[in-house]
Formats: structure tokens, sequence, C-alpha cells
């Protein structure tokens, strides 16, 4: 079981990276070096919070080939491996632009693609039917089966309509299933998921420890009131008012809906109440003991045994 990072994410944070990867390139071949890297760390950050979402693993692989470049131009080579490495993960099938990029760069992103192994895993979320994110390009709903993925670490993020997005780093290593835990929406965020789509009703009210919710929704002609149910069914209706009549309705909504569902039990399903015979076990255990006994004793009472003198017996008393 995986946690991570988990919030709401901006969608607009895509288009930061893309402005601060242009500029990194731009201030790179200026040779602009310690600008060039802070676009990139910037845009690292984006991406980590984002989780990646529409961006391609190829511009992930860019940002780390230029961070590799920048390494190189620095004389730090323990970071140009690490980041041609990064490079290779995210986009096995990247090409450097011999115009670019210097031949050592070029030659270190070469050994990383040589060295780095494809797995399979499974990428599976609790609860499950998460949209899944892989290096910023969808891959389908969990659990999803991916095959002949670079090794290496991997930006993931996880889009549940009842939990909050999950946005992390998986480390593909080895085969196997990893399983992210998704934490549960906030009980307002929840209710208001829920009425955009009544059909998440049988999941998240359960989570609400309810079977009914009334969502109040402010509108030019009044109140909306949403008022949904476990079975699905879902009531529209503008309220006006003052604040206590609008309130009573509501309460008249959420009742209404918390009687409906009982009564459509007690009609398509057999009673579960346990019947009379079994209700009162006990008693019936104690006559029955009874009855036995009484007529065990009966007969015994009523037998003649011979060996018995049935003469009156005779008390003889001491003269005075």
């Amino acid at each position: 079981m995986i946690g991570g990072e988990r919030g709401s994410i901006d969608v607009s944070e895509a288009a930061a990276v893309h402005a601060a990867l242009a500029r990194a390139e731009e201030l790179y071949v200026n040779m602009r070096m310690d600008d060039a890297r802070q676009q990139l760390m910037a845009a690292q950050t984006l991406i980590r919070r984002s989780g990646a979402r529409d961006l391609t693993p190829h511009q992930l692989a860019r940002v780390h080939l230029y961070l590799a470049a920048i390494a190189h131009a620095q004389g730090d080579s323990g970071a140009l491996t690490r980041f041609s490495r990064a490079a290779a993960t995210h986009d096995p099938d990247i090409h450097p632009d011999p115009m670019v990029f210097s031949p050592p760069v070029r030659s270190a992103l070469d050994v990383a693609k040589s060295s780095i192994k494809r797995v399979s895993l499974v990428l599976d979320s609790k609860p499950s039917g998460a949209r899944a994110y892989w290096d910023g390009a969808i891959v389908g709903t969990t659990p999803v089966s991916l095959t002949e993925i670079p090794e290496g670490k991997h930006v993931v993020r996880l889009e549940h309509p009842l939990t909050v997005t999950w946005v992390g780093e998986i480390d593909a290593g080895q085969q196997g299933t990893v399983e992210v835990l998704l934490s549960p929406l906030p009980p307002t965020r929840l209710a208001q998921a829920v009425a955009r789509d009544p059909r998440l009703s049988a999941k998240a009210l359960p989570q609400l420890r309810t079977r009914s919710v009334v969502v109040v929704e402010p509108q030019a002609a009044g109140l909306l009131l949403s008022t949904l149910s476990t079975t699905g069914s879902l009531h529209r209706e503008v309220a006006r008012g003052p604040a206590v009549v609008i309130a009573r309705r509501i309460v008249e909504l959420s009742n209404a809906q918390l009687q409906r569902p009982r009564a459509e039990t007690a009609t398509t399903q057999p009673s579960t109440q346990p019947s009379v015979w079994r209700r009162y076990w006990w008693a019936w255990t104690l006559a029955g003991a009874a009855a036995l006994a009484a007529g065990v004793a009966v007969p015994l009472a009523l037998a003649t045994d011979s060996s018995v003198d049935s003469r009156p017996a005779r008390l003889d008393l001491p003269a005075r």
C-alpha cells in the first residue's frame, strides 16, 4: 500500500510547465546555465504537484535531459548520469538534437537507455475505478496492467470521483502489484460529487454514514434542493421563502427518502425477522423439559411395587 501527495490540482499548471521548459531551452542556448536550471527545477516542482497531467512522457524526458546537459556543463558527472537515466526512464525513445546537446550528454543518455530493463506491473487503487495517468499519459482505470515499462521512478496521478486526487512517484523496479490507498473526499465535497452524478450515491452515502442526503445549491430562482438516497433515486426542486420554511422542507425531503428504501425492501425482499418459534426457543425448551419430567414422574407415582407391604403401619406408643 502506497501513500503520497494528495490534493486538488489546478490543471493550468501544465501550461506553466510548458512555459518553464521553453524558457529553460532559451536560457540554455544562451549559456545562462544557472537561470536555465532554476526554470527546470521550477518545472519539476509543478510536475510533482500536478502529477504530470496534460503533459507527455517526452516532455518529462526533455526536462531531465536539459538538467543532464547543465550538469555536464558544470562538471557534475554524478548528476549527469542521474538525470540521463531519468530522461531514459520517461521516454526510452528520446533522441537529443546534436546541434544542441554535446557528445558526452548524448553518450550518457545512450548508456542509460541501454542499461534500463523493461518490467510489467499492475497499478491498483483502493477504492478501485480511479483514472490513472502514467508520466502524463492516461493508461486506463485501476486496476490496470502495465507491460514493457522502463524501470525507475515514474510520475503517477490517480483521479477518483469519491476520493482526493492522488499524485506521487512510483518506482517500477520489479514485477508485481502496486496498490495506492486513496483518501475519501470531505463530506461537503462528497455530497456535491453525488449531486453531480447520482449514480455514485450507492457508494458515496455509506461513507457519510447515512442513507439520504440533501444538497443545497444557490440558484437565481432560489435554492436548488437535490435529494439523493442509496437506491440512486434523485429528486430536485427549487425552494423559496424564509430560512425556516426551507429548513422544514429539507427535513421533509430527507425523511421521505429515508422511508422509501425501507418500503422497497419490505416488498422485494423476504423478511429477516426470526419466527416466533426461534425468538422464544428458551420457553419451548423449558416447556418440553417440564413435559418430559411429568411424563416420567406420573408413571412412577402410579406404579405398584409388590415388595412393599401395603398394610397400615402399626405404631406402639409407650405406656404412661
